[in-house]
């Protein structure tokens, strides 16, 4: 309740036609890119994809685990290992582990979301796309904070 505004709509004639939509609050929304619709993800797949981009921060990165996952999404932590596996494989999120310090086994994954639309991508690297031996290498970071000038 309270997420979408309704707004009826009339016709001339007093007949009602389609009612517009808008989001309520924006100030505790997140923005999606629409081509994750594209992907053909399972109801599964797009809530903890949805779950992991409303977690991540101005990096697309995010530390959370698989039973906070789990809880969110209503779910289980084999399901969510299953689906984080799938959305790896698709190419829509990178895992790293992240070790603690007394090293006792225990770790938790970083997830680094990667939708983003393409354009975006080429005009943030003027227009070049770096791929070196079919590894693709994200300097975007660095740009922005100007550790790298200029890519040419």
């Amino acid at each position: 309740k309270g997420l979408i505004k309704v707004k009826a709509r009339w016709r001339a004639n007093g007949s009602q036609t389609s009612n517009l939509f808008s989001v309520a609050n924006t100030d505790k929304g997140f923005f999606i890119h629409s081509d994750i619709l594209n992907k053909k993800l399972t109801v599964y797949e797009l809530t903890v994809l949805i779950y992991l981009c409303s977690r991540k921060n101005n990096k697309n990165k995010c530390y959370v685990s698989q039973k906070e996952i789990a809880k969110a999404c209503g779910m289980s932590v084999r399901e969510v290992s299953i689906i984080i596996c799938r959305l790896r494989k698709k190419g829509l999120i990178n895992t790293r582990m992240q070790f603690n310090l007394n090293n006792r086994g225990n770790y938790v994954l970083e997830y680094t979301v990667c939708i983003c639309n393409e354009t975006e991508i080429r005009k943030e690297l003027n227009n070049e796309l770096i791929v070196i031996d079919d590894i693709n290498i994200d300097m975007r970071d660095d740009i922005n904070i100007g550790i790298i000038k200029s890519i040419r």
